[in-house]
């Protein structure tokens, strides 16, 4: 509910931010050791493909895998399943253009990969 709330705010006539704090809090919440690992997961992401978009799905994706891995509720796997659709919509747009190679990449992936090739 938060989630689609901060991405659908009736106020702001439905449009909203891109649900990331929200989906790392919740999940955080629902299981703190896989929702930290997904977290993690997706920070590696972001910084292995430069794109904070694809970071940001990465999170529920692997939270989704996490939760079916360890044999969690259903009710579970099925509202991170649900939050991962919500992300994907979210981002659907920048997911495009980082596609098409039109989308700026994010600074700490850019940083990161300028100091392994000072190594």
């Amino acid at each position: 509910g938060a989630t689609v709330g901060h991405n659908h705010p009736f106020w702001h006539r439905f449009r909203g931010g891109k649900g990331v704090a929200t989906t790392c809090s919740a999940i955080i919440l629902a299981s703190p050791a896989l929702g930290v690992a997904a977290s993690l997961a997706g920070l590696a992401v972001v910084v292995l493909s430069g794109y904070l978009c694809w970071g940001a799905l990465a999170i529920p994706v692997a939270f989704t895998l996490l939760t079916l891995a360890t044999g969690a509720a259903p009710a579970v796997v099925v509202a991170s399943a649900i939050l991962a659709a919500l992300m994907a919509k979210a981002h659907a747009s920048a997911m495009s253009e980082a596609l098409a190679g039109t989308r700026r990449r994010a600074s700490i992936s850019t940083k990161f990969w300028d100091r392994v090739r000072r190594r």
